[in-house]
């Protein structure tokens, strides 16, 4: 009812009234806590609650310990706390054990090493460790209340236009790449599965938004399979196994990558000063798609992505760049991963990546991306990026390399720090990170640890 000067904006309709039958006093209480003590009886110490009156104590730099004894407070938890809040406040630059900085935590990492890791744990490292901690070491889910949600989350409709291509594509392409009524009957038959499927196990929310839903989806994917099947009759690939599980390895081999000239890729490390890495990391995943050219043994991966936003972002564009970075580790590591799964399960002989592709399904894109992958003169079109399959043989694979043993380094040693970004208000943990405290910015800005982790995204 006050501004920030204390000046009244909405008069009390309430004191009004009691004004009307007879005079009553009226007292203005300051908004700051301090002024309040000062200027209104009311907060004198006789008044105060336990509470209130150890609140008083210390906001006037006086000693709470007698008062919190007194009324059993909790002396030992004020204690703690005060300690926590020094630290806190300190401007000094350097991170703290209060800054996320655990430690090496051994049995979370000997698990590491024996049941290994995955692109998309990796890359949400290099985007905010802390989220990586709170994710994958404390656990922490975000709390859904479905009385909230009005429609469904970007994630749930992913999965359903996953599960209705891989139900497409698993009864074969034969005789369907040119005849339009074969694919619409099919895409119905398969997408009335899954929507029956989902609607069963799942809160769809409002029936006629759900039912809008629906025909979208049928409308978005019937698009993406006619250009898929187009160019699947020029290319020569065949789809060949959809959501596999599949493991790899990524072999660490020397510390620090370097290219062809030598030149250390992990800035601001000396080499020779880390401590050593297992020669590999184990690795899994879900591949969506696998296509292979008959008798060739040459295969690419694809992989569908969901979108939700009006305009693709830069990591979406440029798969090599953000691989580099740490933004999209999933097209290097997936090819680490297949190769195995068609040699020892599928007994392909000799599979050779072709590339890696990611089949944007975008309904409020534009028709393109602004800037279109060219792989090997090979264009990947509307909607459509791709990467390189030899990657890991040129010196992007060592530059690939150097960014995942820096991320790998920075969860065995526990540098679970803050990297504020603009994708802090997407994040489910930002409600417990405290990016808008001015001091954690600082030390975790200015720390010399986290140098190589804010120059990894600017690699080239």
């Amino acid at each position: 009812r006050t501004d920030d000067a204390g000046q009244i904006k909405i008069p009390s309709w309430y004191i009004s009234e009691i004004k009307r039958v007879s005079p009553v006093r009226e007292d203005k209480i300051p908004r700051r806590m301090t002024d309040k003590f000062e200027a209104s009886e009311f907060f004198s110490y006789h008044l105060l609650t336990p509470h209130e009156l150890s609140i008083r104590l210390i906001i006037e730099g006086a000693d709470p310990a007698p008062a919190i004894l007194k009324f059993n407070l909790n002396p030992i938890l004020y204690q703690h706390g005060k300690k926590t809040i020094i630290h806190l406040e300190d401007m000094a630059a350097g991170l703290s054990k209060f800054d996320g900085l655990t430690g090496r935590i051994k049995g979370y990492w000997e698990g590491v090493i024996r049941h290994g890791t995955s692109p998309t744990a990796l890359e949400m490292f290099a985007r905010c460790p802390f989220s990586y901690y709170a994710r994958y070491l404390l656990g922490l889910r975000k709390f859904e209340r479905p009385e909230t949600i009005f429609e469904l989350p970007p994630v749930e409709i992913g999965n359903i236009c996953h599960s209705i291509l891989k139900r497409f594509y698993m009864k074969g392409i034969q005789g369907i790449q040119n005849g339009g009524i074969e694919i619409d009957r099919r895409l119905a038959e398969e997408a009335d599965v899954v929507f029956a499927e989902f609607q069963a196990a799942n809160p769809v929310r409002y029936p006629v938004v759900w039912e809008i839903l629906q025909e979208r989806l049928l409308t978005i994917l019937k698009s993406v399979i006619e250009a898929d099947l187009s160019e699947l009759s020029v290319s020569g690939f065949m789809p060949y196994c959809f959501e596999v599980d599949v493991m790899g390895n990524f072999l660490v081999r020397g510390q620090g990558g370097k290219d062809s000239r030598g030149q250390v890729i992990l800035n601001h490390l000396d080499p020779r000063t880390l401590d050593p890495l297992p020669p590999n990391i184990p690795l899994h995943g879900v591949l969506d798609r696998i296509d292979i050219q008959p008798d060739t043994g040459l295969f690419r991966i694809i992989d569908y992505k969901f979108k939700a936003g009006t305009t693709a972002k830069s990591e979406d564009k440029n798969l090599i760049l953000s691989a580099i970075r740490g933004r999209r580790l999933q097209p290097p590591m997936y090819i680490l991963m297949a190769i195995p799964y068609l040699t020892n399960t599928c007994g392909v002989k000799n599979p050779l990546p072709d590339r890696v592709s990611f089949y944007y399904i975008a309904p409020n894109w534009p028709n393109s991306l602004n800037s279109p992958n060219s792989i090997d003169g090979k264009e990947m079109g509307a909607n459509r990026a791709g990467f390189p399959g030899d990657c890991w043989q040129s010196d992007l694979g060592a530059k690939i390399k150097a960014t995942a043993i820096l991320l790998l380094m920075g969860i065995r040693d526990g540098l679970y720090f803050i990297i504020p970004d603009l994708y802090c208000k997407y994040c489910d943990y930002s409600a417990i990170c405290r990016k808008n405290h001015l001091p954690s910015r600082w030390r975790a800005e200015r720390d010399r640890r986290v140098k190589p982790y804010y120059g990894v995204r600017e690699n080239t």
